[in-house]
């Protein structure tokens, strides 16, 4: 006959170290727990032989009991027959320490949770980055606008070198290794500067020109000298010359945001004509007949 346990239970009584119970209550916690407990023969391997389970006793340190195979063929009055036959020391005690094991592993889901969410766990994964893209922060001008608003009389543009201040702010993530899980691990922002030349159109904005004075230095025909003293008539002038003068001020095109300072503009207009009335100034000789 086989000595070697070759049911579940006999694996347990192989894997189980014994308690010595010393109190006078013979109640076990076993028999407390028996309502959340299944049947000890739903452990038991129904294939084997029915001599093994005869070494139950010699496995527990008792003597050793002939278990007749009828008794096999009925696990629960097997059952039955070896709580009856309990004392109130070494199997009583055994049966607590099965409860030990099933509270063991009842604990064992949160360990493990523990275990998983070690730190050494949780690895930087670089493929997870998420960048927000560039911003800009600040804007700080190298040099100034050319060229300069002063005198300009038509639509121009003008050019500066600007330094832009640029930041991005990258998500770093980390994944545990056991669980798959992600996290958050660090926001990291990174700074740089950038050089460009900045464009900007400028409007010119200019009132009607307006006459300064009359028309001067015209050339008068005809002569007062060529008409008869004291005649009045009309003189024609030509190539005259006029002052004129303007309004000049600036905006920008985009926004017709004001910029630089308004200023009077001058010019002379030559070529043109004029008439006044003039008299002569010719002197007629009379003559007196002889008498």
């Amino acid at each position: 006959m086989n000595s070697a346990p070759t049911c579940a239970l006999g694996v347990m009584l192989a894997a189980a170290p014994l308690a010595i119970a010393t109190g006078a209550d013979s109640t076990t916690d076993y028999d407390r727990n028996a309502e959340n407990r299944g049947q000890l023969w739903d452990n038991v391997d129904l294939g084997r032989e029915a001599a093994s389970v005869g070494n139950l006793g010699a496995e527990m340190g008792t003597p050793a009991r002939s278990v007749d195979s009828t008794d096999v063929a009925d696990l629960s009055t097997m059952h039955e027959r070896l709580v009856a036959e309990k004392d109130d020391t070494e199997f009583g005690a055994f049966l607590d320490s099965l409860d030990d094991y099933d509270d063991s592993i009842a604990n064992l889901g949160p360990r493990i949770d523990t275990l998983e969410n070690m730190e050494y766990n949780w690895v930087e994964d670089p493929s997870l980055a998420q960048a927000s893209g560039g911003y800009v922060t600040g804007t700080s001008p190298i040099t100034g606008w050319t060229p300069s608003i002063n005198r300009q009389t038509s639509d121009f543009t003008q050019y500066r070198d600007l330094k832009i201040f640029v930041s991005e702010d990258t998500t770093h993530y980390e994944r545990n290794i056991a669980t798959k899980e992600t996290r958050i691990k660090e926001v990291s922002k990174d700074s740089w500067e950038v050089t460009k030349t900045e464009g900007r159109a400028i409007a010119v904005n200019t009132t009607p020109w307006t006459n300064n004075g009359g028309k001067y230095e015209c050339l008068w025909s005809p002569s007062p000298s060529t008409v008869q003293e004291g005649e009045s008539f009309t003189q024609d002038g030509t190539k005259c010359k006029q002052d004129q003068t303007r309004t000049v001020s600036y905006t920008l095109a985009s926004t017709g945001q004001s910029v630089g300072s308004a200023w009077t503009d001058n010019q002379t207009v030559t070529g043109l004509t004029d008439q006044r009335i003039a008299t002569g100034t010719k002197r007629v000789k009379k003559i007196v007949p002889p008498q």
